[in-house]
C-alpha cells in the first residue's frame, strides 16, 4: 500500500464540545410562517396572525444550526484577525460558493441547539401577557407612527413571537478537528456569545433593537481518538460511538490560551458607542399593557407600562428608535433638499408611491448593494428593506438597587352632549414618576454614509434640549426627557472634527441646491 493511500485511511480524532446558550435578550428567529396563539384575539374576536419562531419536532423554540454557523461565519468576516486565523477558520467551516475551484466543506458541524431548561412561567406578568409555555414563547405587539399626524397609524399593528430572556439551549458541535482548533473554536463562542456586549454576535431579527443576543457556558468537552477506537472495536455489544467518547478535562484546553485568543478578537472594536442617560421630567410610560383591577369595587382596564423581569420601568429599543427616527426624518426636512436629493427623507410607510424606474427620490427598498445610493440619508442610516442599518440601539433600562416610583393617573372621558362625565368612561393608567433610564446607542463607523454621523449629532442635540418625546402620553406632558452622556468618546477632539467634517459635507449639499433653485427662479424672470 502506498503512503499516498496510508494518509487517506488515516483515523482522526474525533472530538465533541457541548455547552449552553442562554437568552440575554429577547430572540426572534424566524419560520417564515405565520400562527396564532391559543386565547389571543383581536378587538373583533377573531384570531390574530403573529409571525411565528423556528420549532422542533416537541412545537418547542429551536436554534438550527445552519443559522448557528451561518451567523459565526459572517461574524467572523467582520472580525479583524491575523492571516494564520483566518486560514484556521477557513479550514474550520469551510469556504468557496458552488463551482468554485477553492470550494471545500468545513471539518465543524453543528447540531440544531434545544431547549433544555424550559421555563414554567415568566418572571414577570408584565413582560407580556401571552406567554406559551409549551412553545417557550411570548408575543410582542409593534406598530407604526404617522408621520404626518404623530400618532399609531391605521392597519399598521402587527405582532411577532420571541424566545424571552433566560431560556436555555443546549449547543452542540462535533468533528474531527486538533485541540488547538477546539481552543481556537471556544474562543469564537466566548466572544461571539458574551451576554450583551456590543461587539458579541446577535443572531435572528430585530438585532438593532438590541435582540438576539446569547451568552456562553461550556458544559463538557468529549473526544474520540485510537484508544477509544480500539477498545470500541473489541466490545461484543458495541455501544453508539457518541455514548463511548472520553470527556476531557477542562485543563487540557488551557483557559489562559482561550483568553490569549479573545484577545486577538477584540484587539480593535467594530463597533462605537454612546451610553445614554434619559432623564424624564414628569410621567412615563411606555409598551404599555393592559391589566383587569378592582377600583371602587369594580372591576377595570388599567394601562400599566411594560416592566422587566425584576419590576422596573423599560424604554423597548424599538420604541426609543422609533421616535429618534422620526425627529431625524425632521431634521433632514429642513435642511431642503430637492427630489433628485438623498437630503429629501421619504415617508417610510409611503415607498411604495416612488417609482424606481423614474430614478427620483428614495426607493424606500434595495435588492443589491450597489443600489444603497439610491436610497435616502434616513434610510441609509436606519434601515430599509434590503438595508439593515449600522446604527444599533438597546433597551433603555433603570439602574440596579433604584426604587421605581409609581404614578396611577386616573382619567375620564367627557360627554360631549352634557359637558359631564361620561358614564363608565373611567379609566386609569400607571407609569413611572421622573425615572432615570440608561442605555446604548451604537454604531459602525465604516459603514456609516457620509452625513450620517453629522445628523446623528444634530438629533442627539434636539434629545439633549428636551424635543423628543417617549412613549405614551405628550399631550398630557408625558414622556419628556433630557439626556447625559457617561464616557469621553463625544467629547474628543478627534471625533468632534469627523462631526464638523460631514457636517460640512452636508452644507456644501444644501448650498448647492440653493444656488441651483436660484438661478432657475432668475431664468424664469428673464423668460416672463
Amino acid at each position: 500500500m502506498s503512503k499516498k493511500n496510508k494518509k487517506k485511511g488515516h483515523f482522526r480524532e474525533r472530538r465533541r464540545i457541548e455547552g449552553r446558550l442562554t437568552t440575554v435578550t429577547p430572540l426572534h428567529l424566524g419560520s417564515g410562517q405565520m400562527m396564532k396563539h391559543p386565547g389571543f384575539k383581536g378587538k373583533d374576536e377573531k384570531d390574530v396572525e403573529v409571525m411565528a419562531v423556528c420549532v422542533d419536532s416537541k412545537k418547542r423554540a429551536v436554534i438550527h444550526g445552519s443559522a448557528l454557523k451561518g451567523s459565526l461565519r459572517s461574524f467572523l468576516d467582520r472580525c479583524p484577525l491575523g492571516l494564520e486565523k483566518k486560514e484556521s477558520f477557513v479550514r474550520l467551516f469551510g469556504a468557496g460558493g458552488v463551482g468554485s475551484e477553492d470550494c471545500h466543506g468545513g471539518v465543524l458541524e453543528f447540531h440544531d441547539a434545544r431547549v433544555i431548561h424550559p421555563l414554567s412561567q415568566l418572571f414577570s406578568e408584565n413582560q407580556s401577557p401571552w406567554w406559551d409555555e409549551q412553545r417557550q414563547t411570548v408575543i410582542e405587539s409593534h406598530t407604526s407612527i404617522d408621520r404626518h399626524t404623530g400618532v399609531v397609524r391605521e392597519n399598521h399593528l402587527f405582532y411577532r413571537e420571541y424566545v424571552p430572556v433566560g431560556v436555555v439551549f443546549q449547543f452542540v458541535i462535533t468533528g474531527c478537528f486538533s485541540q488547538k482548533d477546539a481552543q481556537l473554536v471556544l474562543a469564537l463562542l466566548q466572544h461571539a456569545f458574551s451576554g450583551d456586549k456590543s461587539e458579541g454576535l446577535s443572531l435572528g431579527a430585530d438585532v438593532v433593537h438590541g435582540c438576539g443576543k446569547m451568552a456562553w457556558e461550556l458544559d463538557k468537552i468529549t473526544s474520540f481518538g485510537h484508544k477509544n477506537l480500539r477498545l470500541w472495536l473489541r466490545q461484543d455489544d458495541r455501544r453508539p460511538i457518541a455514548v463511548a467518547l472520553t470527556e476531557c478535562g477542562k485543563d487540557t484546553y488551557s483557559r489562559s490560551a482561550v483568553k490569549k485568543l479573545v484577545k486577538g478578537f477584540e484587539s480593535a472594536p467594530l463597533y462605537s458607542s454612546l451610553s445614554i442617560e434619559l432623564k424624564f421630567d414628569a410621567a412615563f410610560l411606555a409598551g404599555m399593557i393592559e391589566e383587569k383591577r378592582k377600583i371602587d369595587g369594580k372591576e377595570r382596564n388599567v394601562t400599566v407600562s411594560k416592566k422587566t423581569a425584576d419590576e422596573k420601568l423599560i424604554l423597548p429599543a424599538s420604541s426609543f428608535r422609533g421616535a429618534f427616527r422620526s425627529q431625524a426624518e425632521k431634521i433632514l426636512r429642513t435642511l431642503g433638499g430637492g427630489q433628485d436629493s438623498f437630503l429629501l427623507a421619504c415617508d417610510p410607510l409611503d415607498r411604495g408611491k416612488r417609482s424606481k424606474n423614474q430614478g427620483v427620490g428614495c426607493w424606500g427598498s434595495i435588492e443589491k448593494i450597489e443600489q444603497k445610493d439610491n436610497l435616502c440619508l434616513i434610510c441609509q442610516l436606519f434601515g430599509a428593506s434590503g438595508w439593515r442599518s449600522p446604527v444599533e440601539v438597546s433597551d433603555f433600562t433603570m439602574k440596579e438597587k433604584t426604587a421605581v416610583t409609581w404614578l396611577n393617573h386616573r382619567m375620564i372621558a367627557v360627554d360631549r352632549f352634557t359637558g359631564g362625565a361620561g358614564n363608565g368612561a373611567l379609566y386609569s393608567c400607571e407609569g413611572g414618576w421622573r425615572p432615570t433610564l440608561k442605555g446604548e446607542i451604537r454604531y459602525r463607523p465604516e459603514l456609516l454614509p457620509k452625513g450620517g454621523l453629522a445628523l446623528l449629532a444634530m438629533t442627539l442635540r434636539d434629545l439633549l434640549e428636551g424635543d423628543i418625546y417617549f412613549g405614551y402620553g405628550r399631550a398630557r406632558g408625558y414622556g419628556s426627557c433630557t439626556w447625559e452622556a457617561e464616557g469621553t468618546r463625544w467629547q474628543e477632539e478627534s471625533f468632534q472634527e469627523e462631526v464638523r467634517n460631514d457636517r460640512k459635507y452636508l452644507e456644501d449639499i444644501v448650498v448647492k441646491r440653493l444656488v441651483s433653485v436660484k438661478e432657475v427662479g432668475e431664468n424664469d424672470d428673464k423668460i416672463s
